[in-house]
């Protein structure tokens, strides 16, 4: 196959127009997977609301945003307690989310408490889970929320 001959003699190849065409092809195709690229990347991962709430003579609530299998860790004081969540949860296996939590509460050097459990959560139903202080069992539950879930309900 040879290279096909205009009228001024000049290749197709090296015909300043084509080659012009060429270029602006191989530009636009870059483009668009260095565009196509960016949109995957910039796509937001499953994010939820964690929400923590505590049952020792009236509910106290603490929640973060949470994204599978980035590690979280957030507080807040209550009544002089400050109330620590953390942990990790798990990449979606079948319905579920393997959650590693760790509730820390503290109210002096003294009177502090922590305690860590694994829950299989399926978003939007809670979860229960026992817990004590100063000798008092009382309970704690856990919801995973997702956030559109969480925004429709605003």
């Amino acid at each position: 196959m040879g290279n096909i001959e205009p009228e001024d003699g000049v290749s197709v190849l090296r015909h300043p127009a084509w080659q012009m065409k060429a270029v602006n092809h191989i530009l636009l195709a870059w483009t668009a997977t260095v565009l196509s690229t960016c949109v995957v990347s910039a796509a937001t991962p499953e994010e939820f609301v964690l929400k923590v709430s505590l049952y020792p003579g009236g509910p106290t609530a603490i929640q973060t945003r949470v994204v599978p299998q980035r590690p979280f860790d957030s507080s807040n004081v209550f009544n002089g307690e400050r109330i620590t969540i953390k942990g990790l949860l798990a990449a979606k296996q079948g319905e579920h989310y393997h959650l590693r939590i760790t509730v820390a509460e503290w109210k002096s050097e003294k009177i502090n408490q922590s305690q860590t459990c694994e829950l299989d959560l399926t978003p939007g139903k809670v979860e229960y889970f026992p817990g004590f202080i100063s000798s008092i069992v009382y309970m704690k539950t856990i919801l995973l929320i997702p956030i559109s879930k969480e925004r429709q309900g605003q």
